[in-house]
C-alpha cells in the first residue's frame, strides 16, 4: 500500500527571488511521489505573508483530518531557514516523514537533521540575502 503524502509547493519567489510556477512545481511534486511510490492526496501552496511564516502548512496541521504519513516540499530554499527548520522538527514531532523535491533529501527522524540545518542556513545566505539568518541561532 502506498504511503499518502502532502505536497508542499510555495506562491511566492525564492532562490534568490526566482519564481518557479506552481503548475511546475506540482508535476515535480507528483513525478516525486510517484518514483517515490506515495499517493499524492493534493498540494498546498505556501502564501506570501511573510518569509519566515508557514501559515498553509499550520493549517493543515491543525485541521489535519485525513492522516497524511509524509510532506512533500518542494525545497528547504522556500521559506526562511528558521520556519523550515521548524516545520521539519514538528512534522517529525508528529511521526511524519519530510521529503525536499529539489534537493532529493527525506527525513523520517529527528536524528537526521542535524546535518542539514547548516546546509539550509548556507544556502540561504549564498542565495545574496543580505540579512543573515545565522543572528537568529
Amino acid at each position: 500500500m502506498n504511503k499518502k503524502a502532502l505536497g508542499y509547493i510555495a506562491s511566492h519567489p525564492f532562490w534568490d527571488n526566482s519564481y518557479l510556477p506552481q503548475r511546475m512545481q506540482n508535476n515535480l511534486v507528483r513525478m516525486y511521489c510517484e518514483k517515490k511510490s506515495y499517493s499524492l492526496v493534493w498540494s498546498i501552496p505556501e502564501v506570501s505573508i511573510g518569509y519566515r511564516s508557514k501559515p498553509a502548512l499550520n493549517n493543515f496541521l491543525n485541521n489535519n483530518e485525513k492522516k497524511v504519513d509524509a510532506v512533500i516540499f518542494i525545497s528547504y530554499q522556500m521559506n526562511h531557514p528558521l520556519a523550515i527548520i521548524e516545520s521539519i522538527n514538528q512534522l517529525l514531532s508528529l511521526s511524519i516523514e519530510v521529503h525536499f523535491v529539489i534537493e532529493n533529501c527525506h527525513f523520517d527522524n529527528l536524528n537526521k537533521i542535524n546535518d542539514l540545518k547548516e546546509e539550509i542556513k548556507l544556502c540561504h545566505l549564498l542565495s545574496k540575502n543580505f540579512k543573515s539568518p545565522i543572528k537568529n541561532f
